[in-house]
């Protein structure tokens, strides 16, 4: 899912930036509920947290001691970094001029 969504960034983007400009509804909503930051910055929360869970887990990791769940730990980032990997592939095959976009990818 998340190589979906970071794929789908530059599409993303392009069209935030051609409606939250002309679109008076979102810049009300945005208005009305308070917030500050505009939409693009909260669409780019969950790529920016996908680097986030990998160093959450590298410091639980380096700040536990061998034995209380280590070995879980590590699992957990050995998957972490298998999503990171993921996803910078994806991104690499969506650079290339004519590679189909696929949900499933």
């Amino acid at each position: 899912m998340y190589s979906f969504y970071c794929q789908n960034i530059p599409r993303s983007d392009r069209l935030r930036e051609t409606l939250v400009d002309t679109h008076l509804f979102l810049q009300e909503c945005q208005k009305r509920l308070g917030h500050k930051l505009p939409l693009g910055a909260y669409l780019l929360k969950p790529v920016q947290r996908i680097t986030k869970y990998k160093l959450l887990l590298e410091n639980l990791l380096s700040s536990s001691d061998s034995g209380s769940c280590t070995k879980e730990l590590q699992k957990a980032l050995d998957c972490m970094l298998i999503v990171l990997r993921c996803v910078n592939d994806s991104m690499h095959q969506v650079a290339i001029t004519g590679f189909p976009v696929s949900r499933f990818a």
